[in-house]
C-alpha cells in the first residue's frame, strides 16, 4: 500500500483475467484508496480500468465489495463502453471486505482492513 498523503493510501493490483489454462481474456487495474476520515472511520473508493491500452473493460466484468461475514454488499456491471467502474463506501476501522473482480469463469479477490 502507497501512501499520497498522511490521510490517503491507495493499491494497484494488475490482474490478468484468463481461463486458467493460458488465455487472457483482458488484463484491468484494480486501485484501491484508502482514506482516514477520523479516528473510528475510513473512506474507501475502488476503482477497475482497462489495462493494456484497451478503451473499455470486458462486457460483464463485476466487481463486488463483500463484508467481512462473506454477504456482497455492493455490485457494479460493466456494460457496453464502461471505461471504468467506481464502488465507494464508508467503513469502521479494523473491519474487514474484500473485493472481487469476476470475469466469466474467473475471479480474483483481494482481502482488506479498513
Amino acid at each position: 500500500m502507497e501512501t499520497v498523503s498522511p490521510n490517503v493510501h491507495y493499491l494497484r493490483v494488475n490482474a490478468n483475467l484468463g481461463s486458467g489454462i493460458g488465455k487472457i481474456y483482458q488484463s484491468v487495474a484494480l486501485l484501491v484508496a484508502i482514506e482516514a476520515t477520523n479516528d473510528a472511520e475510513i473512506n474507501v473508493k475502488i476503482q477497475v480500468h482497462p489495462s493494456a491500452g484497451a478503451d473499455n473493460l470486458p462486457l460483464h466484468l463485476t466487481l463486488k465489495v463483500i463484508d467481512g461475514e462473506g454477504s456482497t454488499v455492493m455490485e457494479a456491471c460493466a456494460g457496453k463502453g464502461n471505461g471504468c467502474m467506481i464502488l465507494e463506501f464508508a467503513a469502521d476501522r479494523g473491519e474487514c471486505f474484500s473485493v472481487v473482480v469476476k470475469l466469466k469463469e474467473v475471479c480474483i479477490t483481494e482481502n482488506f482492513v479498513a
